[in-house]
């Protein structure tokens, strides 16, 4: 039987796409393809030109047309799919599911052409995958204390698609914990390139809170650029700020800290949440998205953006038992193991 092709959207080979690029990789012919999202329009039209004469020579080879997040990039190679019985999917990734109007972010926070467009994308599609339930129909309290509706159907209602949550996976092998002695001390990592990662990561928060606590210390990693000197500038002495760093030297940091903390305005199923446990640390988390789901029993969850309440939660979090550390360990290792999304992604490929 002809081995069938996908084409692989995405506007950035990040570890998440490159993870379901292997997937993908062991049962079908994969076509790649990366649309470079651009500020001006003029720019944008040029990228969609690009794609669209793509598309015209290559469309006819896929049978499959699977995209990273609802955007620009998916509305005409899933029209061109549409219009030639082809399947599509979609992957949700947490920015194409929400609206935060005090940071101007979310695919739903202006009725703009990228709103149109990703909205066209989810009635294009056949799949709708997020990587968690709260990316289905939920509400976010941390952000607004008012509410705000989080999910693809509380924004699209009406959709014909099939949802079904697949968390990303991992690998607890490439995360380990290391056999050295903690020090009492709080680790956060997640981009922060401009000041709406830099707010929307929390890291305005952390630094309010490291400065009621001024007995433990803070490193905040990958916050880059300008931001950087920005975040030196108004950070306490206990809170060290450091650019990216490889995963070897992560690790490393990984395992000389006690607590992680995560306190995001909105998230899907964060990454470097998955990977801290996996290195033995306690976190601690805002309730958004799929961070209560991650963390569960084995942490520590903030319900409001108050400083007291975050302080009492990385206090308790630093006097935590052993057992914090290993239970979010096996948590992770249980629940969100790669073989697992490669095992649900095939269902939804040979459907």
């Amino acid at each position: 039987m002809k081995e069938k092709t996908v084409l692989l959207l995405y506007t950035n080979y990040s570890t998440f796409v490159a993870k379901d690029y292997a997937i993908l990789s062991k049962g079908y012919n994969v076509i790649k393809y990366e649309f470079k999202p651009q500020k001006k329009l003029s720019r944008m039209l040029i990228e969609l030109l690009k794609q669209k004469l793509f598309l015209l020579i290559n469309i006819w080879k896929v049978d499959i047309v699977y995209s990273w997040f609802s955007d620009f990039h998916s509305f005409l190679p899933f029209l061109f799919a549409k219009i030639l019985g082809k399947k599509t999917i979609v992957i949700v990734g947490g920015f194409d599911a929400v609206s935060i109007p005090k940071l101007h972010y979310g695919l739903f926070h202006k009725k703009d052409l990228r709103h149109r467009f990703g909205v066209w994308s989810y009635k294009l599609s056949d799949y709708i995958l997020p990587v968690d339930e709260s990316l289905i129909d939920s509400m976010n309290f941390y952000a607004d204390p008012k509410g705000l509706k989080v999910g693809v159907k509380a924004y699209v209602p009406g959709l014909k698609a099939s949802f079904k949550s697949i968390p990303t996976g991992y690998n607890p092998d490439n995360w380990i914990i290391e056999p050295k002695e903690r020090t009492n001390s709080v680790i956060a990592f997640g981009y922060a390139g401009n000041m709406q990662k830099f707010v929307g990561k929390g890291y305005d928060f952390i630094i309010e809170v490291a400065k009621k606590m001024p007995d433990i210390e803070f490193h905040l990693i990958s916050i880059r650029n300008k931001m950087k000197s920005y975040a030196e500038s108004i950070a306490p002495q206990n809170v060290k700020i450091t650019d990216s760093l490889p995963q070897n030297k992560l690790l490393d940091e990984l395992s000389k800290h006690k607590v992680y903390t995560l306190l995001s305005m909105s998230e899907g199923l964060p990454s470097s949440l998955c990977e801290a446990m996996l290195c033995g640390c306690v976190p601690v988390g805002s309730n958004v998205g799929g961070i209560r789901n991650v963390i569960g029993e084995c942490g520590f969850i903030i319900n409001h953006k108050d400083i007291s309440e975050a302080v009492k939660a990385i206090r308790n979090a630093l006097d935590a038992d052993k057992e914090f550390s290993e239970c979010g360990r096996k948590r992770i290792t249980d629940l969100f193991p790669i073989n697992n999304r490669e095992t649900e992604l095939n269902k939804i490929l040979e459907a």
